[in-house]
């Protein structure tokens, strides 16, 4: 188990019992106290046999001890600083509650062996519900965490009443009381002893111990030795390097190189000079664009073509505020972030593998992540605040949902999640030369070929995603040239319960008159690309509604293997608008009986399981569907346009771009490409 949690224990023993209880215990089991107290991963059996010695000692019940321990640690995360991250979780007890499994999920990102337990909560007319779930059945610790939360972070105190109780589930009746005391002494998050990262690993260590299935937890990847922060050292600050904080606590090695310079790359950046002499010309490129012919513009495209490391832009969630990464995402931020991009016809330079295999060099060399188009709106919602909470920052969630796609991608193609910074995107801030009109303007008339030279998109869907026009246009782009499996929806910390009803409805009342756009003159150009592929307006907004749901819903099926009302009132949206067949077919997804299953088997990587199980349902259920309705919407020689380009454009795209799926993706990718064939 992690060294903090030996910290954390010691506190709680030495405020409840005193010092010399806890030098007793020790003695008893012979341990060194300055060994246990290092903040480094320590066999189970130590910590276990450390807290019995504790207990023994002090003739405590392990239930009542359990119950106060899980309300000591939130004391002390709550003191550390972490008060904020945690009222992040959600504006009230009930919907901070709501919102645990979806931590959970994405603690499961990173820890894909760990088991966390399941919270399902309901509500009956005044009454309100939660049952808690775990293989290794720790109810007393839950308890004494879930009901310290509302008293800390909201003034409420809850009584928690076992109504039932069977051999790895209890459900218990909540009553809201006042609170009697004043919450505990928050802290400043800039003089915090531990960092969250710290807390993080906690968390995951508590779940492999306590909650895992009868297998094996041997120090792995995911097994880290962090050292407490050195005086001085401020955790909060934006000029915080991240690859010095990774080297201090993590043994994941990067392929890439992240200190490469970037300067030079200057001489081989393109120029507008270097683009009229490669294309003959000496007009204003904006009007020369206007008379080429499609090869002229994806040759012109290809050249143009540019991606940026997923390491360059994202942040996984606990580095959120320690890194100046997240800045990037900030809409007033008017550098020039070119430079941070590099031509998609160069390799990206590898790491020294000192000390790794040559199968582990031999595959960072020959399989590389597919290149994904990111699609987002800039400005947040208007009720953003209102809705995540006054100190939520629109830029450092969508860093940290760029960060989790990422993760998932460099499982399924390179094998490993840790590898996720050598993932590759497209994203308009930094693979277009925002500081030149002319060379601006050529590039945004270029996007769809720059969608058509991706292999895929990733969506920052908020719910006022489809509110804008130039969302919805690379969303008309994408679907028909490319795939709907090949669409990937990111909304792990922005669909909650506090806004399921906000995306339900901008499903429901979607419609391209409605949708806003900041420059007229784009409005009308929009509309008439949109026309000319689906013929009318109704078309698309039906294709739109179609494929927003059923992608969604298998975005929020590994969620639901966790929280059956995820996809409940999807399928009724989709009753409701008359789609039929839709609804059907999404009531085939049985996502909790595949993380069910996966628990049965013992797998090792859980979140794999069910993407796999996730991607066959999508496949068997979901593209039949959605290929007809393409079929429908689409105008017939739009698709036979669109034959043809795709051969034109796998003929351009290099060798070395070529993305081979690896051993680890190779069966789920079997299965997709069998049940869903390309039907363009």
């Amino acid at each position: 188990m992690h060294g903090l949690i030996h910290v954390v224990w010691k506190e709680f023993i030495v405020h409840q019992y005193g010092h010399r209880l806890w030098d007793q215990a020790l003695h008893a089991e012979a341990l060194d106290e300055s060994l246990i107290l290092q903040l480094k991963q320590h066999e189970d059996e130590m910590t276990l046999g450390m807290m019995r010695a504790c207990l023994s000692a002090a003739a405590a019940n392990l239930e009542d001890c359990l119950e106060a321990f899980g309300a000591f640690f939130v004391r002390f995360a709550v003191r550390q600083g972490w008060h904020q991250w945690l009222q992040g979780m959600g504006n009230s007890w009930q919907e901070f509650i709501q919102n645990l499994n979806d931590m959970h999920h994405v603690l499961e990102r990173d820890f894909r062996s760990a088991r966390f337990p399941v919270f399902k909560s309901r509500q009956a007319g005044t009454s309100f519900y939660l049952t808690y779930s775990s293989s290794r059945f720790f109810p007393s610790l839950a308890k004494g965490i879930v009901t310290e939360i509302s008293d800390a972070l909201f003034d409420v105190h809850l009584e928690l009443t076992e109504i039932s109780r069977e051999k790895t589930e209890v459900t218990w009746k909540v009553t809201e009381r006042p609170s009697q005391r004043c919450s505990p002494d928050a802290g400043k998050a800039e003089f915090s002893s531990w960092s969250f990262f710290d807390f993080h690993k906690v968390m995951a260590s508590l779940c492999k111990t306590f909650d895992c299935c009868e297998q094996d937890c041997k120090p792995s990847a995911e097994v880290v030795t962090a050292d407490n922060c050195s005086e001085g050292t401020n955790m909060e600050s934006p000029e915080t390097d991240r690859d010095e904080m990774r080297n201090q606590y993590s043994t994941s090695v990067s392929t890439i190189s992240m200190d490469d310079s970037l300067a030079s790359q200057g001489e081989s950046l393109p120029t507008l000079e270097k683009i009229r002499a490669k294309f003959g010309t000496e007009e204003h490129l904006l009007m020369w664009l206007g008379g080429q012919s499609p090869d002229t513009r994806l040759e012109l495209a290809r050249t143009l073509h540019r991606e940026v490391r997923a390491g360059r832009v994202a942040s996984s969630w606990y580095e959120i505020g320690i890194t100046q990464y997240s800045s990037f995402w900030d809409p007033e931020r008017r550098d020039d972030f070119y430079h941070w991009s590099e031509s998609c016809q160069e390799e990206a330079p590898l790491q020294n593998h000192q000390g790794h295999s040559i199968m582990m060099y031999f595959q960072a060399i020959t399989h590389r992540a597919p290149l994904r188009f990111v699609s987002h709106a800039w400005g947040s919602p208007q009720d953003w605040h209102e809705v995540m909470g006054k100190k939520c920052k629109y830029e450092d969630v969508k860093a940290a949902e760029l960060c989790i796609a990422a993760k998932d991608i460099a499982a399924e193609y390179l094998q490993d999640a840790n590898r996720w910074e050598e993932v590759r995107f497209w994203i308009d801030k930094c693979c277009i030369r925002q500081n030149e009109p002319e060379f601006m303007a050529v590039s945004i008339q270029l996007i769809e070929e720059f969608i058509q030279l991706c292999d895929g998109m990733v969506v920052i869907l908020t719910w006022s995603y489809l509110q804008r026009l130039w969302c919805v246009y690379e969303w008309a782009c994408f679907l028909v040239f490319h795939e709907p499996h090949d669409l990937v929806i990111c909304a792990e910390s922005l669909y909650r319960a506090g806004t399921e009803e906000r995306f339900l409805e901008s499903v429901r009342h979607f419609s391209v008159r409605s949708c806003q756009c900041s420059d007229p003159a784009d409005r009308s150009v929009l509309r008439q690309k949109i026309s000319e592929y689906y013929g009318c307006c109704e078309n698309f907004e039906r294709f739109l509604r179609v494929s927003v749901i059923a992608i969604t819903v298998r975005c929020l099926a590994a969620r639901a293997a966790r929280n059956h009302l995820c996809i409940g009132k999807w399928i009724s949206l989709a009753e409701e608008l008359g789609l039929k067949e839709l609804a059907a077919g999404l009531q085939k997804a049985a996502p909790q009986a595949w993380r069910q299953q996966a628990m049965e088997e013992q797998v090792s990587d859980m979140q794999f399981y069910i993407k796999a199980q996730s991607d066959t349902w999508f496949a068997e259920h979901m593209f039949p569907i959605l290929a007809a309705e393409r079929r429908r919407a689409v105008q017939r020689h739009i698709f036979r346009t669109m034959i043809l380009r795709k051969e034109t454009v796998r003929r351009a795209l290099s060798d070395s771009n070529f993305k081979q799926p690896t051993l680890k993706a190779g069966r789920a990718l079997r299965v997709r490409h069998k049940l869903a064939p390309a039907t363009a």
